[in-house]
């Protein structure tokens, strides 16, 4: 027999359509402002890093000479600028450190790796490239895990064809 359905029912049952809709909203607005403010952080940490990279970049590009050069700066030619001039070690753990907390909040979804990988991608893999040498000497010398995660996400966007792929909008 099927039973009648009372006003307190229906309106019971609404009432709980209603808020599985609102949570789900909310759900979904959520992620959504989450996803938008990894962005903005993404642009805020990469505008912070610019304001005095591209000049140290340009500093040791001239001290190294490796304006267009893509192959590690030998450990001895490091060491003997450091040598020359302490702040020469200062700059390059400078970029390195950078580049390391940049790939650190990209591994911890901190930063949004797409808006990373578009703006910085080039430059982070060409510095990890000619700092090799003296990366795997500072894990030799004091810390094993030196720089570790911006090797994995150089290793990983090396591994990847260089497109950058786009996604749909937040929101």
């Amino acid at each position: 027999m099927i039973e009648q359905v009372s006003i307190v029912d229906a309106i019971t049952l609404v009432g709980v359509i209603y808020a599985g809709i609102t949570v789900y909203l909310i759900h979904k607005t959520n992620k959504d402002n989450h996803e938008w403010n990894r962005r903005i952080a993404s642009q805020n940490a990469i505008k912070d890093i610019n304001i005095y990279s591209g000049d140290i970049i340009t500093e040791l590009n001239k001290i190294f000479n490796t304006h267009s050069s893509k192959e590690s700066i030998p450990l001895k030619t490091i060491l003997a600028e450091i040598d020359k001039d302490g702040d020469i070690q200062i700059k390059i753990n400078y970029i390195l450190n950078s580049y390391e907390a940049l790939s650190r909040g990209v591994h911890h979804l901190i930063y949004d790796e797409e808006i990373i990988k578009v703006a910085r991608r080039g430059i982070m893999i060409n510095q990890y490239n000619l700092y090799h040498n003296y990366i795997e000497q500072r894990r030799e010398v004091s810390n094993k895990k030196a720089y570790s995660e911006l090797e994995a996400l150089i290793n990983k966007w090396k591994l990847e064809d260089g497109n950058n792929s786009y996604r749909e909008k937040t929101g």
